[in-house]
C-alpha cells in the first residue's frame, strides 16, 4: 500500500512539473490622452487659430508605435518570457507615451505573482520598445496612456 501511495505522489509530481504555460495578450484599452494645464491652455489657442483660418489637418493622432499596434503587440508577445513559476491569470500595465516620442513610463497595476511582474519591468526597459511618435493635439504633443493585458494560462 505504501508503494502505491509513494507511485502516485511520483507521477502526480511529474505530472505537475510538465505542466507549461503559455500567455496571450489583450488588445490596447483605456486609451486616453494624459493633458497638462499648460498644454490644455495651448490647445486652446490652437483652437482658437483653427477656428479663424482655414487649416487642413488632423486634429488629433494617436500615439504610434513604429510599424503600428500589431507591431507592439507581437514585439510584446515574443519577448515575454514566462517566469518558471509563474501563476495563472491576468497582469495589467498602463503604459503612458510621452511627449518626446518615447514610452516615458509603465505601471503594473495587477499581476499574478512577483516573478511575473519583474518580467514584464524587464520586457518594457528593452531600448526596442522605444519606438514611438507622441500622440497630438491641435498639432501640440500630449501624453497618451493606455492599458494592455498579458494573460497567462497552463498549456493543455
Amino acid at each position: 500500500m505504501k508503494n502505491i501511495i509513494t507511485l502516485l505522489a511520483i507521477i502526480s509530481l511529474f505530472i505537475s512539473c510538465s505542466i507549461r504555460k503559455k500567455h496571450y495578450l489583450g488588445t490596447l484599452e483605456n486609451i486616453k490622452y494624459a493633458v497638462s494645464h499648460k498644454d490644455s491652455l495651448t490647445i486652446d489657442s490652437s483652437k482658437t487659430e483653427i477656428n479663424k483660418g482655414s487649416y487642413c489637418f488632423e486634429m488629433e493622432n494617436h500615439a504610434e508605435f513604429r510599424g503600428g499596434t500589431n507591431a507592439f503587440r507581437q514585439f510584446v508577445y515574443d519577448n515575454f518570457k514566462i517566469p518558471k513559476n509563474a501563476k495563472t491569470g491576468e497582469n495589467l500595465i498602463l503604459v503612458t507615451i510621452g511627449k518626446q516620442n518615447n514610452l516615458e513610463r509603465i505601471e503594473v497595476l495587477k499581476h499574478t505573482d512577483e516573478d511575473t511582474k519583474n518580467a514584464i519591468e524587464d520586457l518594457f526597459k528593452l531600448k526596442s520598445l522605444n519606438k514611438w511618435s507622441s500622440a497630438e493635439l491641435y498639432r501640440i504633443p500630449v501624453k497618451e496612456q493606455f492599458e494592455i493585458s498579458i494573460f497567462i494560462e497552463n498549456e493543455k
